[in-house]
């Protein structure tokens, strides 16, 4: 199953929440689900603005946020995809993330493939602005696109690569990135 976990929002802070969950079976009996984000502000959450985690082995899964902003969240978007053998599809459309800690964290895990679309994303955090985690024997192929991306962060892109097993594509467009002095600006590696 996928779980999706939205936070209540902190005393005081205000939150505006819209969102779809779609699961299905198909012919194959692979769990496929949806989750669907538009227009959406989260503000001042404790810890994240939105965790997704589709750990079940096999299934299919797409995570779409459309014109979101997410204030002050700590972690504002964090993608679990450890199950493995998952196809997945994460797709990020005009969403604002100031404030954070870090923008966008994804996990992968073993087999599968796995595609990250950044299209008119803007991302200031203090740590991470997008980051691809592969832990353990993660070795799942994952393609990473996306035109007119500006982070500002002491990381901005950290991509870990599954050298030798797996393929790591990134098409990046007129991607801005700025780290301070001492910080990265991409980093492609384990």
């Amino acid at each position: 199953p996928v779980k999706l976990e939205i936070p209540r929002p902190a005393r005081g802070a205000n939150a505006t929440m819209s969102f779809q969950i779609i699961a299905s079976a198909d012919g194959s009996g692979a769990i496929e689900s949806e989750v669907r984000i538009d227009n959406v502000r989260f503000e001042q959450q404790a810890t994240f603005g939105v965790r997704v985690t589709a750990t079940t082995a096999g299934g299919i899964g797409r995570l779409v946020g459309q014109q979101c902003v997410f204030d002050g969240c700590p972690q504002a978007i964090v993608h679990d995809e450890s199950g493995s053998n998952r196809t997945s599809i994460v797709e990020l459309h005009d969403v604002v993330i100031g404030g954070a800690l870090t923008g966008c964290e994804c996990v992968l895990g073993t087999g599968g493939t796995t595609r990250y679309t950044f299209d008119r994303v803007t991302i200031d955090a203090s740590a991470y602005g997008v980051r691809l985690l592969r832990p353990g024997q993660a070795n799942r192929s994952a393609y990473l696109e996306g035109p007119f991306v500006r982070i500002r962060a002491a990381t901005c892109a950290d991509i870990a690569c599954a050298p030798g097993v797996a393929g790591t594509w990134a098409v990046l467009q007129a991607w801005d990135l700025e780290a301070p002095a001492g910080g990265t600006a991409l980093r492609l590696g384990a």
